[in-house]
């Protein structure tokens, strides 16, 4: 496993949630010997961070969903 290529694999497996935990340790191995790796993780790790940040949802205070449906009452009662 340790080479740098089947390393960037495991790097985009981990960000996607879907890497296993043998892998997970073989990845957790080579990048303590591989300075470029380790880099490489730490920025695919930061911007997965703020991806998630960027496209989360976020909740509405209930006051504003309820002026919406009191809108969309008012549009059905007009037709």
């Amino acid at each position: 496993m340790n080479t740098c290529k089947t390393c960037q694999k495991l790097i985009e497996h981990y960000i996607e949630g879907c890497l296993s935990s043998a892998d997970r340790d073989q990845l957790n191995e080579h990048i303590k010997d591989c300075p470029a790796c380790r880099d490489e993780f730490a920025r695919a790790q930061s911007v997965a961070v703020i991806l998630k940040e960027s496209y989360s949802i976020e909740q509405s205070p209930q006051s504003a969903m309820d002026a919406v449906m009191a809108s969309i009452a008012q549009i059905h009662e007009h037709n």
